[in-house]
C-alpha cells in the first residue's frame, strides 16, 4: 500500500461530498492506493460518500480501509467488539461502501468486556468468508497488541497486521511501547493525525485561537496544542527552510522515517491540501535532520 493514506474522516462534515469525491479521484490519479473511513464517521456518511467515489475500477485499484466499535445506535448490542456487533456492523459498511468486501478492518478501539478470542474469531470468520482479507487494531497499547497476537498464535488464528495510532512531532508517546511491540510482533503501524490537527503547519501561534478557513473556532485541543507547540513548530520551521519544503512536508516525512511506520494517514480536507501534503514523498530526510526533530519531539 502507499506510504500515503487518504483519511476520509471529514467526509460529510467539514468536507462536502463533491470536494471528497475529488478529492479520492485526485488521490489515486497521485498514486495514492489507501483509503481509510470507518462506520462511524458520521455514523456512516463517510463510507457513503467513499463509495459514490469509487467506481468498479477505482475499487480495483485501492486498499480499502474501515472500522468497527463505537456505538452505531442506542441499543446495548451497537457498540464495541462483540462477534454480534462487528458481524452486523460488516455488513453495513459494505453495503454502504458499495462493495463485497474490505482489504482491511480495523477494531477501532479496544474493548474490555469483550475477550481478545471472540474478536480474533469474528476476524477470522469473516476472512473465511472473504469479507475482508486482513485485520487491524487501532489505539492498542503495546500490551494490548501482545496479547491479542498471543491468542492468535495459541488458538491458530488470523492476528492484526496492522496497527493504527496516533503518531507526530506533537505526540510520540507510541515510541515507548507501541512501535517497539510492532516491530517485534511484525506489525505494521500507520499513523494518523501526522500534523497534530494542523498545529504543525506553522499557522497556528500561542497565544491566539486557532479558526478555521471559516473563522469558527476551533477543538479546544487544538488552542492548547498551539500553545505549547512553539519550540516544535520553531526548530520545524528551521528545518523546513533549510531543505525548501513546506513545514508540513516535513512534518509528514519525519513520520514515514519512523522505524515499524508503514504509512500515514492524511485528512486533507481541500485539493490544494492534498496537493501539498504529497510533497512529503520522493525525497529523505538526512540523518541531521530525523536527529533534530526527534530531539524536540514531544509525548503528549
Amino acid at each position: 500500500m502507499s506510504s500515503l493514506c487518504l483519511g476520509c474522516w471529514r467526509f460529510g462534515e467539514a468536507t462536502e461530498q463533491s470536494v471528497a469525491i475529488r478529492l479520492v479521484h485526485e488521490a489515486v490519479d497521485a498514486g495514492i492506493n489507501f483509503i481509510d473511513t470507518s462506520n462511524m464517521y458520521q455514523l456512516g456518511e463517510s463510507e457513503r460518500i467513499v463509495g459514490k467515489a469509487l467506481t468498479p475500477e477505482l475499487r480495483r485499484k485501492v486498499v480499502l480501509a474501515s472500522k468497527v466499535h463505537f456505538p452505531m445506535g442506542s441499543d446495548t448490542n451497537e457498540y464495541g467488539n462483540s462477534r454480534r456487533h462487528i458481524m452486523q456492523q460488516v455488513e453495513d459498511s459494505l453495503t454502504r461502501l458499495g462493495t463485497d468486501h474490505l482489504d482491511l478492518y480495523y477494531l477501532h478501539r479496544p474493548d474490555p468486556t469483550t475477550p481478545p478470542e471472540e474478536e480474533l474469531r469474528a476476524l477470522e470468520d469473516l476472512i473465511r468468508q472473504g469479507k475482508i482479507l486482513y485485520a487491524g487494531s487501532s489505539h492498542y497499547a503495546g500490551w494490548e497488541m501482545c496479547r491479542s497476537m498471543w491468542v492468535a498464535d495459541t488458538k491458530n488464528l488470523c492476528g492484526f497486521v496492522v496497527e493504527q495510532a496516533g503518531f507526530s512531532l506533537m505526540r510520540n508517546a507510541a515510541k515507548a511501547d507501541v512501535l517497539p511491540c510492532a516491530e517485534a510482533l511484525g506489525i505494521g503501524i500507520v499513523a494518523h493525525s501526522p500534523l497534530a490537527q494542523g498545529v504543525l503547519t506553522g499557522k497556528y501561534h500561542a497565544g491566539e485561537a486557532p479558526a478555521d478557513a471559516r473563522g469558527v473556532s476551533r477543538d479546544p485541543e487544538v488552542a492548547r496544542k498551539a500553545k505549547i507547540a512553539t519550540p516544535v513548530v520553531e526548530r520545524l520551521l528551521q528545518v523546513s527552510g533549510e531543505l525548501d519544503r513546506l513545514p508540513e512536508q516535513v512534518a509528514i516525512r519525519w513520520v514515514l522515517q519512523t522505524p515499524a511506520v508503514c504509512s500515514t494517514v492524511i485528512g486533507p480536507r481541500t485539493v490544494e491540501q492534498l496537493h501539498s501534503n504529497l510533497g512529503a514523498v520522493g525525497w529523505e530526510l538526512g540523518a541531521e535532520h530525523m536527529a533534530t526533530l526527534t530531539e524536540v519531539s514531544t509525548q503528549i
